[in-house]
């Protein structure tokens, strides 16, 4: 049901090297993908805020996540999955809803991952995106 995008942010999957703040704290490069199956009709995709060498970096992050129909994640499907696009029960936090059923603005969990849960009893295949902020 749901596939990669490889859409990491603002690199695409380009390599983009470590970026530092005044602080020495790394900041967000995008995002990494983990997928596994949830109860029946369930996908879950475990979303990792990574830095340029794909190192998950911890700490609270905000990020849009939503469902495409692209492999490059340009645009937001056009069909709603049949049952819910939330956060899997303590992993992670869903902030607001942007377009029901297909995109959320999330925080991460305090290790900077957060598991989005996707219900569809119609089977459509979507392709996970996310926009981590500040990348």
């Amino acid at each position: 049901m749901a596939k990669t995008t490889g859409f990491t942010g603002r690199d695409r999957g380009t390599k983009v090297f470590k970026q530092f703040s005044a602080n020495g704290v790394i900041n967000p490069s995008g995002a990494s993908f983990a997928f596994a199956d949830g109860a029946s009709n369930v996908a879950e995709v475990e979303i990792s805020v990574v830095d340029a060498d794909g190192n998950v970096i911890p700490g609270v992050h905000q990020m849009v996540v939503f469902l495409s129909d692209a492999a490059t994640g340009v645009g937001v499907t056009g069909t709603a999955a049949s049952g819910t696009v939330q956060a899997k029960s303590s992993a992670g936090t869903d902030i607001g809803i942007l377009t029901a059923k297909k995109a959320l603005l999330v925080n991460t969990l305090a290790d900077g991952t957060y598991t989005l849960e996707i219900t569809a009893t119609g089977k459509t295949g979507y392709y996970v995106a996310a926009k981590v902020h500040g990348v």
